[in-house]
């Protein structure tokens, strides 16, 4: 259901088992970049030919995708320099399929899903919500605090 959808953008593929176990309720999407092995200068040019590296990843996530239907393949390679262009895509794929929540989290990370289902119930549709790994509560150093103010917690990490 696409209310109820969220779309997870991963690295390479293989460590998602995780989150497919706990994400009871939500359709879970995991968008993935061609597999590049970094060996050698990239080239922009047709005809490039796959290492063998490469092909096997791509097979090995074929297989991935055939088993659990949950991998969008994306037409970039998975590399850190084309992370824009595969964060704009997991963002109009959520937007074309109605998407309520969307989250945006690399492979080093795990997400706890009880706690995403929690705030995204808690979160206006208009609305977006950054979250991270570590909560401050926003007096744990003296630079924190504001003269005649009370403490404001914040998110620390490297998911939207």
């Amino acid at each position: 259901m696409a209310s109820e959808e969220i779309s997870v953008a991963t690295q390479e593929g293989g460590e998602q088992s995780g989150v497919r176990r706990k994400a009871a309720g939500w359709a879970v999407k995991f968008l993935i970049g061609m597999p590049y092995d970094n060996k050698g200068p990239a080239s922009n040019a047709q005809g490039q030919i796959a290492s063998d590296w490469e092909v096997e990843m791509t097979n090995e996530l074929m297989a991935e995708q055939k088993e659990f239907g949950d991998i969008l393949p994306l037409a970039q390679r998975e590399t850190y320099r084309d992370l824009g262009e595969k964060t704009f895509q997991m963002l109009d794929h959520g937007y074309h399929i109605g998407a309520q929540n969307i989250l945006k989290i690399d492979v080093d990370m795990c997400p706890m899903i009880e706690k995403l289902k929690e705030l995204a119930s808690e979160t206006d549709k208009n609305n977006a919500r950054y979250t991270g790994n570590y909560i401050f509560n926003g007096d744990e150093y003296k630079s924190m605090y504001r003269e005649g103010q009370p403490p404001v917690p914040y998110m620390s990490g490297v998911a939207y």
